[in-house]
Order: C-alpha cells, then structure tokens, then sequence
C-alpha cells in the first residue's frame, strides 16, 4: 500500500475561532428579553423623557426645568389676587382716591389764594377720573373697542357715585344725625359696590360671543 504524503492545510479554509463573547458586556448592551405575552419595552431619549414629565423641548434638550412652568408655580399670591375682578376693582378705586387727594393738593399750591378752592377739586377730578378709566379699563375689566362709549358710561356711573355719596352722606350725617365717621364708611361702602356692578353690567358691558357658525 503506498502512503501519501502529508499536504499542508489552506490557510484560507482553516480560520480562527471567533472569539468567545464576554457574558457581562453582552448582558448590558442588549435589554432583556420579553417575558410571554409583555410588550416590548420603550426605550425613551432624554428630550422625550422631559416632555413626559411636562418639560417643554427647550428646556428637555437642554436637561433642567422649564423656567415658565417654573415661574408661573411661583407666582406671588398677590399676583394671583389681583386677577379677581373684585380684589382688583377695590385695588384700582383706593389707588384713584389717592390720587385724587394728591392733585388736589397740587393744584391748591399751583392756583394759590387767588383761586377759590372748589377750582382744584374740580381740576383733580378731571385728571383722576382720566386715569381711572383707564385703570378700570385696562387692568379690572380688561374690554376693548367702544371706547367713547365706554368714557361717556363711565363718567355717568362715576357721577352717580358722587351724587350718591353726597346725598346718602347728608342723610345719614345731617338728617339722622348719626355719627360721622362710621356713616360715612358705610354709605361710601355701598356706593362702591354699587358703582362696581354699574361698571360691569353698564359701562364696559359687552355683548356675549356666539359660536362660530351660529346664525340663529
């Protein structure tokens, strides 16, 4: 029997082994595998992981809290009270009663003896009733549009106001002789609430909006 000799293996046919793979890394790179009939998990980046929790884009991309949210969270409780109607029409009257008292004496220093004093009042009332319709306008009742109508509406309610004042407080004071101070209180007490509802429901009221497409 005649014996070949021994032929020298490819080198192409005889690769190595891949290497064995670690078990550690291989078990932090791929997740675990699902259990029988649970979903696969969802795996979230950080931007929307951020919206997740309420943070807008910005401030998700950008890893820290969203300053508006934030902000408005904070928000003083005066900020917050003065958004009521009420709290803010009884802001907006104590601040033009203050006023008032400060033209008024203005205009005494400016006019001097020569003037009678009536004339200052007058000139302050024609400056403070200015500015607190525009007060009103803009900060209690927050309206737009209409706005000579609205200055003639407020001006009759404002002037119903001083002559109701001026008569409840001649009443209550000269007639009933009742003591001054709480009288007065009470009377201009409800003359304010009552030239708050004038001012809501005459001077800057405002038609109700239909729906869109409503043509009834």
């Amino acid at each position: 029997m005649t014996t070949l000799p021994d032929c020298p293996a490819d080198p192409d046919s005889a690769a190595p082994p891949p290497p064995a793979a670690d078990p550690e890394k291989s078990t932090a790179a791929s997740p675990p595998p699902p259990r029988d009939g649970a979903p696969d998990p969802i795996v979230l980046p950080p931007t929307e992981i951020g919206l997740v929790v309420g943070e807008s884009p910005a401030a998700a991309a950008e890893g820290g809290p969203d300053d508006a949210v934030v902000s408005e969270q904070a928000a003083p409780g005066l900020l917050r009270l003065l958004r009521r109607q009420e709290i803010a029409f009884a802001a907006v009257g104590g601040g033009n009663t203050l006023l008032g008292m400060v033209l008024t004496v203005f205009w005494l220093k400016v006019l001097g003896p020569s003037w009678p004093p009536a004339a200052a009042v007058v000139l302050a009332y024609c400056l403070s009733i200015l500015a607190a319709f525009v007060a009103h306008r803009t900060l209690v009742f927050r309206v737009r549009g209409h706005l000579w109508r609205d200055f003639a509406r407020f001006i009759v309610v404002n002037s119903g106001g001083l002559l109701l004042n001026t008569v409840g407080v001649q009443l209550a004071v000269g007639s009933l002789h009742l003591p001054d101070t709480p009288a007065t209180v009470v009377v201009m007490g409800v003359v304010a609430v009552a030239s708050y509802f004038g001012h809501r429901y005459f001077s800057f009221r405002r038609a109700p909006e239909q729906p869109a497409g409503d043509d009834r």
